[in-house]
């Protein structure tokens, strides 16, 4: 068996939660069969009153056979279409134009759908205990799962801290991105500065700037959004809210804490090597005093507002800065490709691996260029519109690699959405939320190789050697090879790698506040120590809990989850030589693709570790790939550091606190 590939599974990063309360990225797949064009804007209550009398809210039919509870669910996944395909409008008018109009339309739609779900997710529960079909029994129960109140003042209350919490955030960023709001030119455009400048004070007082902004006008109706969402998990028969988040996330998933502490304990050697490299890289840099002597790294100083993906500073801690290409690959995306030529790049790539190319809507609804108001939510999203053809995506896209990224990831979420889009529409999810994720990340990663990146024009093809050079210095143009994959390496380390104790420790953090270990009092403190365990990183500035940091980061406000399972190795049982080739092809498609197209088409219809060994032959989740994967970078790192008596990691530092 031969590695041939990576499917992202650890810890990650950035698409709403599929959750029938969230507005958001919602999995919504095409109408049931039923390709009629709805053009209202919203569930009007004629509608929503004529739903309700064909199901009387207060019987159920008879539940003494397979065929009412089957009767009952092909009715339930036609209201749930039709619902989910409104929610989206409403997300998306909302998310493309800030309007209080829109946010009052798409807080007026979650009402509506929460108002009909409460009734039908209990008779989902009695037909449950009636049947014994096992894929009825498997849909009842996924669509039974919910934490969401029958108090409608409850539910109300919770979707307008939603809704306050989030213009908040908005309201904060844009306070620091708009000329007109701000004082100084030094912290216009936030998030520029903080990945380009080289300036540690310029940076210390962007990064503080964002927090001040952001976070502190949400703790207060965070701590009321937590009691809610506990008191609704709460009349769900769960213990706290975490249980029921843990459980809708990982579906199937038993032992979900065990799992990420065991693939967490597996990587964290790899990551401890990244931070020192990186750490003694940014000393040169910057000097000691202003990177930290205790073994941390001051967190304004890795290239991203949230000390997240430190890609942003490859020119500091790039390994071979002789034998790397990334400014002509930066040159070549700027020059020769616009936004929209980003996606048909994606497209092309995607339906070279069989898989299907965007359709009509996508490519005339997706907005995938900063609107010109400014009164758009930039975050990178895809949306699945429940009728026929209509996918989208929005982004603020940019001709860079992070743009490129981006555009791949989002597309791969659109090909899962269309994969899908035949299940009924409680299978219309994946069957777990990290193989969402890694689908895109695969598409990402596989694009990015250097064969597929010349075969682009993207970067220049390697120089063809002399007969002397072959014949007598052999080890020359292998010796640039071996530096050039290093670089590149790197790029990915810093990109992926470097993310995943973040990924895991935003969400262990939110899950310890719905279980009551962390309170008001000590969000902040909790959120610092979370990252110095974590990230070994450290704030520049003390803080304190007047700060409320955790909101200056755009998932907390937005109560999108951030966990997820990531780089999955595919050890596939297709060996390499029974590829499908094609030497004149500008990709090559491994045979593999065949069970990745039949794992997306299953969606949420069976446990993903079913759909797992199916693709792998294992249904166990490992970081042997991961490892397998960056393994010439890990020996590397470890000379490296070994060379100049560098003390791996950050024991015995301490927060930067400011007592009271």
């Amino acid at each position: 068996m031969k590695l041939l590939s990576l499917v992202p599974v650890l810890l990650a990063v950035e698409t709403i939660a599929l959750q029938p309360t969230h507005p958001g990225v919602l999995n919504l797949a095409e109408y049931s069969g039923n390709e009629r064009d709805v053009t209202q804007s919203h569930l009007d209550s004629e509608s929503l009153k004529a739903w309700n009398r064909s199901w009387d809210s207060t019987g159920v039919k008879s539940m003494d056979s397979v065929k009412s509870a089957s009767d009952f669910l092909a009715r339930v996944n036609i209201e749930l279409a039709t619902y989910k395909h409104f929610l989206a409008e409403a997300a998306w008018n909302y998310q493309t134009n800030r309007t209080e109009e829109n946010r009052e339309e798409l807080a007026m739609t979650t009402d509506r759908f929460n108002d009909w779900y409460v009734i039908q997710k209990e008779k989902a529960k009695l037909y449950r205990n009636a049947t014994c079909n096992e894929d009825l029994k498997r849909q009842l129960n996924i669509f039974a799962l919910s934490a969401i109140s029958k108090n409608k003042t409850m539910s109300r209350k919770k979707s307008e801290l939603e809704n306050r919490m989030a213009t908040h955030y908005s309201d904060g960023a844009d306070r620091l991105n708009t000329k007109q709001k701000i004082n100084t030119t030094r912290l216009q455009n936030p998030l520029r500065v903080i990945s380009k400048s080289r300036d540690p004070e310029h940076l210390k007082e962007v990064w503080l700037a964002w927090r001040q902004s952001t976070g502190p006008p949400i703790k207060e109706l965070y701590s009321q959004y937590v009691d809610i969402l506990n008191s609704g998990a709460n009349e769900n028969g769960f213990p706290d809210y975490s249980v029921y988040w843990k459980q809708s996330l990982f579906y199937d998933t038993s032992n979900l804490d065990k799992m990420l502490d065991t693939l967490w304990g597996e990587i964290r050697p790899l990551y401890l090597q990244l931070h020192t490299y990186v750490r003694r890289k940014l000393a040169l840099a910057y000097g000691a005093d202003v990177v930290g002597r205790d073994g941390t790294i001051a967190a304004h100083l890795l290239g991203d507002m949230w000390g997240q993906h430190w890609s942003n500073i490859y020119d500091i801690v790039c390994p071979y800065p002789e034998a790397d290409d990334a400014h002509i690959f930066e040159a070549r995306l700027k020059e020769y490709l616009t936004p929209k030529g980003l996606f048909r790049l994606a497209e092309d790539f995607c339906t070279s691996l069989g898989l299907p190319e965007m359709t009509r809507q996508f490519w005339r609804k997706s907005q995938i260029e900063k609107d010109r108001t400014g009164n758009d939510v930039c975050h990178a999203s895809a949306f699945d519109f429940f009728r026929s053809g209509d996918f989208r995506v929005k982004m603020c896209t940019k001709t860079s690699l992070s743009g490129l990224k981006t555009v791949f990831h989002e597309m791969g979420h659109i090909e899962y959405f269309m994969a899908y889009s035949h299940q009924p529409t409680i299978y219309r999810a994946p069957p777990s939320a990290a193989f969402h994720e890694s689908v895109g990340d695969t598409i990402q990663l596989s694009v990015l190789s250097d064969k597929r990146l010349r075969a682009l024009g993207l970067v220049d093809p390697e120089k063809k050697q002399c007969d002397f050079c072959r014949e007598k210095i052999p080890l020359l143009k292998n010796h640039h090879r071996t530096k050039r994959m290093i670089n590149k390496l790197m790029q990915k380390a810093l990109d992926k790698l470097a993310f995943l104790p973040f990924g895991l420790l935003v969400d262990r953090w939110r899950w310890r506040v719905f279980q009551g270990n962390i309170t008001p009092d000590n969000y902040n403190r909790e959120w610092w120590e979370f990252r110095l365990r974590y990230q070994g990183i450290k704030s520049p500035v003390p803080r304190s809990e007047r700060d409320f940091d955790p909101g200056a980061k755009y998932h907390i406000p937005a109560h999108m989850p951030f966990v997820r399972l990531r780089y999955q190795g595919i050890k596939s049982p297709v060996p390499r030589s029974e590829r499908d080739f094609d030497p004149g092809a500008k990709y090559h498609i491994p045979a593999h693709m065949l069970f990745v197209r039949k794992m997306l088409t299953s969606g949420a219809s069976t446990p993903w570790q079913e759909q797992l060994n199916d693709l792998t032959g294992s249904s166990c989740l490992t970081s042997q790939a991961l490892l397998e994967y960056f393994r010439p970078l890990r020996i590397w790192l470890q000379n490296e550091n070994r060379l100049h008596k560098q003390t791996i990691g950050w024991n015995g530092a301490t927060i930067n606190w400011a007592e009271e």
